[in-house]
């Protein structure tokens, strides 16, 4: 993600929508709770570590790679949450 990590720090409690957000040096936990549902809640984790600067001439932008592990969210859920999460990490450009 083309992203400071103080930036990213600053967006990422926006981006979880109010799910239980954990943080802990360059790592993160949701909790996922399903409200109105017998389910137990399910957590996602989420990494990142600084990436080499993207340079496009004299611009020089700070990126960060980002793994995201949503192997215990359901299907339907796991696409909900990305969605979200996506459209408030967007920033406007062009």
């Amino acid at each position: 993600m083309t992203i400071t990590e103080a930036e990213w720090l600053r967006s990422l409690p926006g981006a979880v929508a109010g799910h239980a957000l954990s943080i802990e040096g360059r790592s993160a936990r949701i909790t996922i709770s399903n409200a109105g549902n017998a389910a137990p809640p399910r957590s996602l984790h989420i990494t990142w570590s600084p990436a080499i600067d993207l340079v496009l001439g004299s611009i020089r932008l700070a990126r960060l790679q980002v793994a995201f592990d949503l192997t215990s969210i359901p299907p339907e859920t796991r696409t909900a949450f990305m969605r979200g999460f996506d459209l408030h990490m967007q920033r406007g450009g062009g």
